[in-house]
């Protein structure tokens, strides 16, 4: 029986990549086999570069739709473009530390205190597109449109809202922008709250962006005590960046990210 030859093995190895859907793996394999250094490719490092082109392509694919999912897909927010000539006094030494998401793996929180126009958003956008490359579930959100959006759930469909609650108390990332701009003194409301952040508390990571600081978060609740529920296990499970600012960034360096 004659043997078959390179081209032919070749041809029939990509033709079962592609049927396993591993379509980066076949294009690789082509383009190793048409460098002329691939015979110096040890056996090991040829399949590494093919399964490696394969890893990160998927993983790319995986993190856009994290990112879409998120709600993030169109923004520009990016770590990477945090700008330290604005004196915004920024702590270099918690970025450097926050910037690598171990706080997420962690389970731990993180609160985002300036003033309107200091560049909270973009942080936290930042801190969710990171979340989001590295392949975390993540949900960013206006704080009083999500809550007002589990209201509602709560009052038409019980079942349902109770679904959904059990699902944003297991997400592994949620942003909740804009905290506490609104007084909260409705019970519901604050029950939903105390719900979700309890069950969150130790098991996935909140991120609050606030103008308001939490010393005076108690003061947005109907009482002290639910207050208090609330914001300690925000704060005390975690870390908190202060962005400082003379100036609105939202006319000058991150239009429409603020």
């Amino acid at each position: 029986m004659k043997a078959p030859t390179q081209q032919m093995m070749k041809t029939q190895l990509q033709g079962m990549l592609l049927e396993l859907n591993l379509h980066t793996m076949a294009q690789v394999l082509d383009d190793q086999l048409s460098d002329p250094l691939y015979q110096e490719f040890s056996k090991l490092e040829f399949v590494h570069r093919m399964v490696e082109e394969e890893y990160v392509s998927r993983n790319n694919v995986r993190s856009s739709q994290l990112l879409k999912r998120a709600g993030l897909w169109k923004t520009q927010a990016d770590l990477a473009k945090i700008d330290y000539s604005i004196d915004r006094k920024l702590n270099r030494d918690l970025l450097a530390q926050l910037e690598s998401c171990d706080f997420i793996l962690d389970n731990k929180n993180l609160c985002i205190l300036g003033a309107a126009g200091s560049g909270k958003s973009f942080f936290a956008k930042a801190f969710g597109v990171e979340a989001c490359n590295r392949l975390h579930r993540t949900l960013y959100s206006n704080a009083n449109t999500f809550l007002n959006k589990l209201y509602d759930l709560h009052l038409e469909d019980r079942k349902k809202y109770e679904r959904k609650l059990r699902y944003f108390q297991r997400l592994p990332v949620l942003i909740l922008d804009d905290w506490l701009m609104f007084s909260i003194h409705d019970q519901v409301r604050e029950s939903i709250l105390l719900d979700l952040i309890d069950a969150r508390y130790g098991t996935a990571t909140t991120i609050i962006c606030s103008q308001v600081d939490p010393d005076d978060w108690c003061e947005r609740f109907s009482g002290y005590t639910i207050g208090n529920a609330i914001t300690s296990r925000l704060v005390a499970n975690g870390f908190t960046l202060v962005i400082q600012s003379d100036q609105d960034l939202r006319q000058t360096k991150y239009p429409g990210e603020l």
